[in-house]
């Protein structure tokens, strides 16, 4: 009897033991689930310290041990919600806080990080490896898992990056001048398009299998390498154009690299539009696209509204200007002023009062300017009663030979002499290009 009492006595308090336990760790998620939704609001706030004191709050649960208590999965959670964030236009302080805070995560494998702002973030995971020593007896960092993960259309510009593990990961169209890859395996990585002006990889990376067809600025991006000379070691920097192949692949090996030709095949020529154009505008729009894409190797390449980034859009423009060899301005009508004033307070003949007229948008201007930088040949389409200022002015367009200016016309077609200027000249600089590389 006194065994049977004391059986369910201890069955009593084993199980009021685990319902304190279940008990406090439902209390835990809860506080949790209120710490992590009030960090998720913060984030909104129009107070920039609340904003960034939220953010950093957030980088704990990137780390949290009790994730799926309750159905909740606060590591995943975080980190998609950072992702989020760092896809719209935010306060730069934000972004940065946020942008840095992924070194405190475990594991970004397989990371959807497609179109994030990372701009200058730092990227240094905080947990170490205390005790593992290599042969040369040296401490040795825990990389950060990105294998896999895919950055394309990524802002990663002056960055600092240093020991991931991305092998894999997919860094096409990805914009990152001067960024500085350091102690980071990248074997098998996809720099395909991407913007890798002045980046900087270091001798403790490992870049073998890396695709870089396509990609802007290879002469200017550097690879340090250990080499042997006469018994001693030393560090070298190459270019990355130094290791490829004739397919654009990174390979150590020396005898198979300086093979890649990136001037080749397809004649690319940048389209420069309106966002949304009317139902005229599109009609005239797409039959100088056919005449221009009827041309043998012609390919238009333009930037669609949606495609443009909440930042580094100029390095975007010129990361696509590079990869062309001509390009086309469609200067139709984006602003009417029916009565205005130009410079209303100053006296003069800079004082102009207009009525009726039509203007192009200031993103032609930028485009086209950014094309005539380059010396590449320009073709403008403009509305007949289009004002002629800016880069459309007619007294630049005389003076500067890559510049051809013709009015919209239903006659226009392959045999129109501007139309066959123009497409000589594209030729011409193509083939310059492929001589100076």
């Amino acid at each position: 009897m006194d065994t049977a009492i004391a059986i369910v006595t201890l069955s009593i308090s084993i199980i009021t033991i685990l319902i304190s336990l279940v008990v406090y760790m439902i209390q835990q998620q809860i506080q949790n689930a209120n710490l992590f939704n009030r960090c998720a609001r913060s984030l909104h706030s129009s107070n920039p310290m609340e904003q960034n004191t939220a953010a950093i709050l957030l980088r704990t649960f990137l780390r949290h041990k009790r994730r799926h208590v309750l159905g909740r999965d606060f590591k995943r959670e975080a980190k998609n919600l950072m992702v989020v964030l760092l896809r719209d236009s935010i306060p730069t302080t934000l972004q940065k806080t946020l942008a840095d805070g992924f070194s405190y995560a475990e594991d970004l494998k397989g990371q959807d990080m497609q179109f994030v702002n990372m701009l200058g973030a730092l990227i240094k995971p905080q947990s170490w490896i205390d005790y593992e020593i290599t042969k040369k007896e040296k401490y040795r960092y825990n990389r950060l898992s990105l294998k896999k993960a895919d950055f394309y259309y990524a802002v990663l510009q002056e960055c600092s990056i240093n020991s991931v593990d991305a092998t894999g990961a997919i860094f096409y169209c990805a914009i990152m001048p001067s960024t500085k890859f350091r102690n980071c395996i990248l074997r098998d990585a996809n720099f395909t398009c991407s913007n890798i002006k002045h980046v900087e990889f270091d001798e403790n990376c490992d870049l073998e299998g890396a695709m870089f067809d396509g990609a802007i600025g290879l002469d200017l991006a550097k690879v340090k390498v250990k080499e042997t000379i006469n018994g001693d070691v030393k560090i070298e920097k190459y270019s990355i154009s130094d290791f490829l192949d004739a397919k654009g692949v990174f390979h150590y090996d020396r005898s198979l690299g300086n093979k890649y030709n990136p001037h080749k095949g397809d004649i690319n020529i940048f389209v420069s539009k309106l966002g949304a154009m009317d139902s005229q505008q599109t009609l005239h729009y797409e039959a100088i696209q056919s005449i221009i894409g009827g041309y043998d190797n012609f390919k238009l390449r333009s930037i669609e509204r949606s495609q443009y980034r909440p930042v580094s859009q100029l390095i975007d423009i010129e990361t696509k200007l590079q990869r062309c060899y001509g390009c086309v301005i469609f200067a139709f009508e984006y602003l009417k002023v029916e009565s205005g004033v130009i410079h209303q307070n100053v006296v003069g003949n800079d004082h102009q009062v207009i009525k009726d007229k039509n203007y192009a948008s200031p993103w032609l201007h930028i485009e086209t300017a950014l094309a005539n930088g380059k010396q590449m040949p320009c073709l403008i389409i403009y509305d007949q009663d289009l004002q002629r200022n800016g880069m459309f002015d007619e007294m630049i367009s005389r003076s500067d030979k890559n510049l051809i200016c013709l009015p919209f016309s239903s006659g226009i077609n392959k045999n129109t002499p501007e139309i066959l200027e123009w497409v000589q000249r594209v030729n011409e600089y193509y083939q310059r290009k492929r001589q100076e590389n």
